[in-house]
């Protein structure tokens, strides 16, 4: 290895090396997961065949609700079947819709806005953090047909436009990134309901987080600064909102029932389904445990240890 470190420096290589590691590291991955889609390594089971129905049904007749969600009586967004659809306008085979809707964005949009953050951490750890992410998650989300596996993508644009927006600075530019960044998190209650709802609500203390710092650097022009982020408040609320048309026009349409059952399940005591999820203890477990166990190829209890040691 020494050898080839020398040579690397001594050579023409040393200007062009990172770039062929950047390539492999997009390139193999990418390789993987077209050889599973076109394989029909895929998973297709319930979910997926209801959503493919319900995307060839939407060329006929355009739908306004997405598949069904784990709370009764609400829907997702239409959104993941107007994209299915899409692929279904060339082949009713399942394996082109999963490279429109799972390869294509995650090996073209998501590499594209991940690379962005390298200008906060530099280049390689980008690449580490890409590799890190398609080798565990992300290849599954690539290439398994379900509306949620786009959060992920969505959620890492968000991250850029509230990391990469200058909420002092007045102008277009910024009141644009300020819809985006409420269109963007419309969209992933949309795809994720639950996560996307958490989301938003991290969005509003991150935007009101900053807010204080803004009034806090600036006690002079207290007024104004209040105004204007009232306004770009305004903004983003409004971006969700535009998100939402679809839901809006449904509910119109049917009488607000999915309203009517959103305020129910969030005022009844206890659970709105019969089936249960994980408890507060097995998500710990999940999270600090096998999680990281499965990453590493370790025992849980080995890395239970590491992490107490790390801790203390």
């Amino acid at each position: 290895s020494q050898f080839i470190m020398q040579f690397i420096h001594n050579s023409k290589l040393k200007k062009y090396f990172f770039a062929i590691l950047v390539f492999i590291a997009f390139a193999l991955p990418l390789a993987i997961a077209l050889k599973i889609v076109l394989y029909s390594e895929i998973d297709f089971w319930y979910d997926n065949a209801r959503d493919m129905l319900s995307a060839w049904d939407n060329l006929h007749k355009p739908t306004l609700i997405g598949p069904t969600s784990g709370i009764p009586g609400i829907f997702y967004g239409p959104y993941w079947i107007w994209l299915l659809s899409v692929g279904l306008l060339f082949s009713k085979d399942p394996r082109l819709p999963t490279i429109i809707a799972g390869i294509l964005p995650y090996f073209i949009i998501f590499p594209l806005i991940l690379f962005q953050f390298s200008k906060l951490f530099g280049k390689k750890v980008i690449v580490l953090i890409w590799l890190l992410f398609i080798f565990t998650t992300g290849m599954n989300y690539a290439t398994d047909l379900w509306n949620p596996h786009l959060a992920p993508l969505l959620f890492l644009i968000l991250v850029y436009l509230l990391v990469f927006t200058n909420y002092s600075k007045k102008g277009l530019i910024t009141y644009i990134k300020i819809i985006l960044t409420g269109i963007t998190a419309g969209l992933i209650i949309n795809f994720h309901i639950s996560f996307g709802l958490g989301v938003l609500l991290g969005i509003l203390f991150f935007f009101l987080i900053d807010s204080i710092r803004a009034l806090h650097n600036n006690q002079k022009q207290l007024k104004h600064l209040i105004l204007n982020r009232f306004f770009l408040l305004l903004l983003l609320i409004s971006g969700v909102l535009i998100a939402y048309i679809p839901f809006l026009l449904f509910e119109y349409r049917h009488g607000f029932n999915q309203i009517q059952t959103a305020i129910h399940a969030f005022t009844k005591y206890g659970a709105v389904v019969d089936h249960k999820g994980l408890t507060k203890v097995e998500v710990l477990q999940h999270f600090f445990g096998k999680q990281p166990a499965a990453l590493l190829q370790f025992n849980s209890l080995l890395v239970y240890a590491i992490e107490l040691i790390v801790l203390a």
